[in-house]
């Protein structure tokens, strides 16, 4: 062999062993670029999920190398419990018993031991008086039908118009038309029926005022001929003005918007100046109050408004102390009364 064939051979033993040195440091430089890249985004699944950081690399691979080298041991099967042997068959009933004869059915109890029909005295005698041992009859009647207001035929060919009611809280009118509430002319007015309202109220006042009644005239004096006697005017009694807290001036003055010319000199009282007189000559026999400061006043909405000790209530109902809510509750009852 020629010292040429042997240097080209010793050239490319050293060219192959190169070249699988450099594909083996390929290989592995490709599978830790592989190992790095799928860390960082391990680690970055991690940071954006909130679990707790990733082990370093070295962690990772001691706890391999133990589990290879300690194999954990394995699991015991799970006990599961023997099964039975199937049991055999119940023996089958007997079918002489099922076909033979039954015995014969037995008689009731009532036949065989009669109840003893007692006697007439003895019964008589062991039985009570009903007087000595009446039980007194309860009245069946509910208290709702006890109490129940007893129903009154409507007439007929007529229609309702109006329903009112007194608000014991503050004195006010409460009224009904058309199944609708209203408290003042101001709302009578927003839903269309105040003209009906005041129509109502004027056939009211009109049915409330007393026609004036007029002596029987007398047959005239015979006089002389020629002689004529002046005859004095009949006297007619003026109408009686319907009193000032009555419903009808109540509802007549919110109608019209004003008060009607009084007919006595004394000043017509409101609502309210009639409750706070009553209220005022309670108080004088109440020792209790004599140092406190209740006043009951028109309110400008039409209303009342109540004074006690310096707080100022809409309503009976709004104040805070029971003696004087309780106070006030019957010196209401008591204006109502008297109307």
């Amino acid at each position: 062999m020629t010292p040429d064939s042997s240097g080209t051979m010793d050239f490319l033993s050293q060219i192959s062993s190169l070249l699988i040195v450099t594909c083996a440091a390929g290989i592995i430089w490709v599978v830790l670029m592989a190992f790095v890249m799928s860390r960082a985004r391990e680690r970055k699944r991690r940071a954006q999920q909130g679990l707790p950081p990733l082990p370093g690399a070295h962690t990772v691979a001691y706890q391999k190398m133990k589990t290879w080298l300690n194999p954990p041991p394995q699991s015991a099967p799970p006990f599961s419990p023997p099964t039975a042997a199937p049991a055999s068959p119940p023996p089958a009933p007997d079918l002489s018993l099922l076909m033979g004869d039954l015995p014969p059915a037995q008689p009731p109890l009532g036949e065989m031991f009669p109840e003893p029909v007692p006697d007439e005295a003895s019964y008589a005698s062991a039985t009570p008086s009903r007087q000595e041992h009446a039980i007194p009859m309860i009245d069946s009647v509910p208290i709702e039908e006890s109490m129940s207001v007893p129903s009154v035929d409507e007439p007929q060919d007529a229609v309702e118009l109006l329903r009112v009611w007194r608000d014991l809280a503050d004195g006010g009118l409460i009224m009904e038309i058309g199944g609708r509430r209203f408290r003042s002319v101001r709302e009578l007015r927003s839903a269309d029926l105040e003209r009906r309202f005041q129509s109502v109220v004027r056939d009211l006042v009109a049915l409330a005022q007393v026609q004036p009644t007029r002596e029987e005239s007398k047959p005239p004096a015979t006089t002389a001929p020629g002689r004529a006697t002046i005859q004095p005017a009949p006297e007619t009694e003026a109408p009686p003005s319907l009193s000032p807290g009555s419903m009808f001036r109540q509802m007549t003055r919110a109608a019209m918007g004003q008060a009607p010319t009084p007919r006595e000199e004394k000043p017509l009282l409101s609502i309210a100046d009639q409750i706070e007189d009553l209220l005022q000559a309670r108080l004088v026999d109440l020792p209790e109050f004599r140092q406190r400061v209740i006043h009951v006043r028109p309110s400008m909405q039409g209303g009342v408004r109540i004074e006690v000790d310096g707080e100022f209530y809409d309503g009976v109902g709004d104040v805070q102390d029971p003696a004087v809510r309780d106070l006030l509750m019957d010196v209401v009852r008591e204006w109502e009364s008297k109307q």
